[in-house]
């Protein structure tokens, strides 16, 4: 598990991980809540992000940031 990504998100901010069986079996996903996620930060997938009211589940191949209002964007990558 990587503490960095390219655009400098700090995944040391992650709550865990999280066993899915999503794209195979057993696959350990980093959590991190909704909160964690700043300003020029690029988080890449898979990733699960928590917020309050809703579960983001982001796949391999894609990548979230926020935008200019703060809202999640997720990009795919591959």
């Amino acid at each position: 598990l990587a503490t960095h990504t390219a655009g400098g998100a700090d995944l040391k901010k992650a709550s865990g991980v999280r066993r899915v069986h999503l794209w195979r079996d057993d696959q350990e996903v980093t959590v991190m809540p909704r909160q964690a996620l700043g300003a020029g930060d690029i988080v890449p997938g898979p990733v699960i992000l928590e917020e309050s009211d809703t579960t983001l589940v982001i796949p391999p191949g894609w990548q979230v940031s926020l935008g200019a209002l703060g809202c999640v964007i997720a990009t795919r990558t591959a």
